[in-house]
């Protein structure tokens, strides 16, 4: 997920034991969005979008069966979209430029290595999230090694972090 002061995310959407597969008629039960990721969307003033090296068609059908897609659309973007995925900076910036933002305006959410390697490299400020059940233990550690600001493993505490500013 990258926020502009204006917002991009690359925010985790499902809870733990959830199938990373294209939902099935069989997995479409195990999709469901984390805890406080709903309050948090919804208590930020600025735009938002998803930057995903996932496919745009499953990105947004995730979305859309977690209940999220309306929170981010039409601001949903894919790495096929552009020359290269993450960890190049290309998908944040663009991502950046759809929301009429400045790379430095930004602040990146990120749960995984390539994407903070991504941020950085478009010079956009970026916080980890480890959260997720898919997060190792050492994941925090790791994400704060590859260059994250700062880490929350709470979806209140990055909610708090993003609502009063602190980020871009």
């Amino acid at each position: 997920m990258a926020l502009a002061r204006t917002a991009s995310l690359s925010l985790p959407q499902w809870q733990p034991g959830s199938d990373k597969r294209c939902p099935t008629r069989s997995s479409r039960h195990l999709l469901s969005p984390m805890v406080g990721v709903e309050d948090l969307l919804a208590a930020l003033p600025m735009p938002r979008c998803v930057a995903s090296n996932g496919r745009l068609d499953r990105v947004r059908q995730r979305l859309a069966l977690t209940g999220l897609l309306a929170f981010f659309d039409p601001h949903v973007f894919s790495a096929s979209q552009v020359a290269f995925g993450k960890p190049a900076p290309d998908l944040f910036l663009f991502a950046a430029q759809r929301l009429g933002a400045r790379p430095g305006e930004c602040t990146v959410v990120e749960d995984s290595i390539p994407g903070v390697e991504a941020a950085i490299a478009a010079r956009m400020p970026v916080v980890g999230f480890c959260g997720g059940g898919h997060c190792p233990q050492d994941h925090a550690d790791r994400l704060i090694a590859a260059g994250c600001s700062r880490v929350f493993a709470k979806m209140p505490d990055l909610a708090a972090f993003l609502r009063e500013g602190q980020c871009g």
